[in-house]
């Protein structure tokens, strides 16, 4: 019996990525560096993930530039940097796009399922010097 390999990346999946990566590169070149560490950005990380993360692919409001080993280690991990962190990182790298109540309502809760003092309460956490801006 001859077997197929499975895609790495479905067919439904990559048209939605190449719908979108005309802007995510452009989101990139406005925000050239890390939002967790300042280094060099390569990757755009949606805060609302799981479930939530092709609704969180073409809004701008759930993106962060994050340099590759942010996006696979911090990021990943909530109990380092949980949602209202991430909402804070956005709020400092990309304020005219930040939007609480609508990242809440891609990942599923009620808009303000996180309270605007958690957020100002976990950007007092962020010590990067902010180099693009």
């Amino acid at each position: 019996m001859k077997r197929t390999p499975l895609r790495k990346v479905s067919s439904k999946r990559r048209k939605l990525m190449d719908e979108v990566r005309e802007a995510r590169q452009e989101y990139l070149r406005e925000h050239p560096y890390c939002a967790c560490c300042n280094e060099r950005s390569v990757c755009v990380h949606e805060i609302a993930s799981g479930s939530a993360r092709n609704a969180a692919l073409s809004e701008r409001c759930a993106w962060l530039a994050t340099c590759w080993l942010c996006n696979l280690d911090k990021l990943t991990d909530y109990s380092v940097w949980p949602i209202a962190r991430q909402l804070a990182a956005k709020a400092i790298q990309d304020p005219r796009y930040y939007s609480k109540g609508k990242v809440c309502e891609l990942r599923g809760r009620d808009p303000n399922a996180i309270d605007d003092a958690d957020v100002i309460r976990a950007a007092r956490t962020i010590s990067v010097r902010w180099m693009g801006e």
